[in-house]
């Protein structure tokens, strides 16, 4: 079993990998500060070379950044799709007037099953594999509503029926165009081996820092300590941003399909 597969089927463990990070981060600082005194006693001078310093640093931050600024991205791609989703169900639910009266009982449960399949797309997911079940579950919900609607056009009352098979078809199959994309976005996360990079990047960084204050014997805890905090918040902010659906108050995310789901209620 590869670390991919692993890291796949535990996304119960994504609100810890901050702390993950930052107890590896403190770990690494102390060893390279227990190798900077160990070297001390053992050598009669140990030098530091700040540019060499500097540059691993730099490339940490840069590191940091670039996921940063992707992980705002992904975010407003998900809350924009979530705007999509819930103004498209508002369309369409407004649109099924043009259906017989029957019909029209029957679409608006279409319409709460699908945003019901929507919203537990994320619950109880603990996997990938999960992910896509759930994600099934929606999408069967879709193609039951798209055979229903077509149905329910060809019988829909005379007058209305030009309005029903022009507004309501592609108000419709705009549903389904924007449901396939917020499935895109679903899935959309860094790639692990830059992740990877990250935590190499940052337990090397720890490690120089207390290697540094050992040799230079300037050690200044608390703004490492300050430091290592501000890392911790900052990886916690990158998660939530990555996985607003684990992390983030899930009614604060999800308000406006929460919002059209108590409409069809």
């Amino acid at each position: 079993m590869n670390n991919d597969y692993w890291i796949d089927n535990h996304f119960n463990l994504i609100p810890y990998s901050p702390y993950i990070f930052a107890v590896s981060t403190v770990v690494f600082l102390f060893i390279g500060w227990v190798h900077g005194r160990y070297r001390l006693k053992t050598n009669k001078k140990v030098m530091v070379r700040d540019e060499l310093a500097s540059t691993i640093f730099g490339l940490s931050a840069l590191i940091l950044g670039f996921i940063f600024v992707t992980a705002v991205d992904h975010y407003n791609q998900r809350t924009e799709a979530i705007r999509n989703e819930a103004l498209s169900l508002d369309r369409v639910y407004a649109s099924t007037k043009y259906l017989n009266a029957a019909d029209q009982i029957i679409a608006k449960k279409h319409l709460k099953d699908i945003v019901d399949a929507r919203l537990n797309v994320y619950q109880d997911a603990n996997s990938f594999d999960d992910l896509d079940r759930n994600i099934a579950s929606l999408e069967t919900q879709l193609d039951q509503f798209n055979e229903f609607i077509t149905q329910s056009i060809a019988r829909s009352p005379v007058d209305t029926r030009e309005f029903a098979d022009k507004t309501l078809r592609s108000r419709v199959d705009k549903l389904s165009d924007v449901f396939a994309t917020a499935v895109l976005h679903a899935k959309n996360h860094p790639a692990v081996l830059l992740e990877r990079f990250l935590f190499i990047q940052l337990i090397v960084s720890a490690m120089l820092c207390g290697y540094s204050m050992a040799v230079k014997k300037e050690e200044d805890w608390y703004l490492t300590m300050l430091y290592l905090v501000l890392m911790a918040v900052m990886l916690y902010v990158i998660n939530c941003l990555e996985f607003p659906n684990q992390l983030v108050s899930f009614d604060m995310f999800n308000r406006e399909l929460l919002r059209f789901q108590k409409l069809v209620q």
